[in-house]
This record gives structure tokens, C-alpha cells and sequence, in this order.
């Protein structure tokens, strides 16, 4: 790394060190190179301020999502149909009793532009549901067409 000449009795530091340290080796570090203390600790050093900083970026975009939740809860119908849509996503839920409730929801989110993503079976039911098993609820995730890469 630093391209000094490590002599014999120098410490010296091959990749097993750093994997046993749990530390990410230089790009091209092979089985053959040797670092020297001075360069490991480096490495160390910048890496544990790399996974602050990770650690940092994720308590601020959880604070964003937090500081957001009261201006998207008015859209959310926990029990609806719908139960949330923008002008980028939206959630069905599949209920027993409304099924032709969901096919004309179904129908209007692909007439305007929705793709289907993805499929969230649900729950199983169990006692409360007379013993039926299988998916009490389903979601139906979808996204704006032009939004899909």
C-alpha cells in the first residue's frame, strides 16, 4: 500500500489479518502481499469511520421516514380496498366479501398506467376464521408504469 520495503523483524500484516480483524483488504491484496502496521491501522481506522457514517445515513433516513408519517397516514385505509394510492404506488387488499369491490379496483389502477409487482398472500387463518387456512387477506402491491425500470 505504502510501497515501503518491509524488512524481517517489521510487523507485518497478510490478508488472513485482515479478515480476522474484519477488515475490508486494499483492492488486488492477495494471499502474497504483506502491509505494514502503519497501513493496516490506516485501513482500520477509515473503516470504522465508513460504518459511522453507514450507521448515521440510517438514522436520518429512518428520522425522514418518521417526520413524513403524518402526511401520508390520511391516505392509508387500513381495511379498504384501496388501501393506499398515490401517483406512484398503490396497495389493494383482496377480503373475503368484497371480491368484485377489488376486481373494479383492479381494473381502474391498470387503466390508469398501475403495473402489478408484487403479491403478499397474508395471514393464515385459524379459529377466528372457522378453521380455513390459506390467505384471510391478500395485498396486491402495484407501480406506475413509467416508474418501472
Amino acid at each position: 500500500m505504502c510501497s515501503k520495503k518491509i524488512g524481517p523483524l517489521r510487523e507485518q500484516y497478510s490478508i488472513k489479518d485482515f479478515h480476522s480483524e474484519r477488515v475490508s483488504p486494499p483492492l488486488n491484496f492477495t494471499d502474497d502481499h504483506r502491509t505494514c502496521a502503519t497501513c493496516f491501522n490506516q485501513l482500520k481506522i477509515v473503516e470504522k469511520y465508513a460504518k459511522d457514517d453507514v450507521e448515521q445515513d440510517k438514522k436520518e433516513r429512518f428520522e425522514d421516514l418518521k417526520s413524513r408519517v403524518d402526511q401520508y397516514k390520511p391516505m392509508w385505509d387500513k381495511n379498504g380496498v384501496i388501501q393506499y394510492k398515490d401517483e406512484f404506488v398503490a396497495i389493494l387488499q383482496r377480503a373475503w366479501g368484497v371480491q368484485v369491490e377489488f376486481i373494479i379496483a383492479y381494473s381502474d389502477l391498470t387503466k390508469d398506467g398501475y403495473q402489478l409487482m408484487a403479491i403478499d398472500e397474508g395471514k393464515s387463518g385459524g379459529q377466528s376464521s372457522g378453521g380455513f387456512t390459506g390467505g384471510v387477506n391478500s395485498y396486491y402491491y402495484f407501480q406506475k408504469i413509467q416508474y418501472v425500470k
